[in-house]
């Protein structure tokens, strides 16, 4: 399989478009059509990028390994979300962390907000 059908599989398994891959690893938009129609691979940088965003190793993206790790088959919205949220993190100042952070604190005051609140599992049903 080549790099491009491997990122392709990724993306559809997690439901993710270029457009969105693009925004938040910040890749050059085409990028994906070189990857697709020339058969390049991405540098280094790019390639860690893409395997962090994905939980999958470099290897895998590039066929050198058969298998991706497992958790990426069961990956699901919240883990796009989780991935795009400290990818974004990681990439801003302490300042900006400690307002993630705080909101982060303040979003958990509201019981709505909350996996285990009985309210969200009724209006879910």
């Amino acid at each position: 399989m080549t790099f491009y059908e491997t990122l392709s599989e990724l993306m559809n398994k997690n439901k993710v478009t270029a457009k969105q891959l693009s925004e938040t690893l910040k890749i050059g938009k085409n990028q994906f059509k070189y990857w697709k129609d020339k058969g390049n691979i991405p540098n280094g940088d790019t390639l860690i990028a893409l395997a962090d965003y994905f939980n999958c190793s470099v290897d895998y993206l590039l066929g050198r390994a058969e298998k991706q790790k497992a958790a990426v088959s069961v990956a699901d919205e919240s883990d796009n979300n989780k991935n795009r949220l400290m990818h974004n993190y990681n990439k801003m100042n302490d300042k900006a962390q400690e307002h993630i952070a705080d909101y982060s604190d303040f979003m958990l005051t509201n019981p709505q907000n909350l996996k285990n609140n009985p309210q969200n599992s009724k209006m879910n049903a």
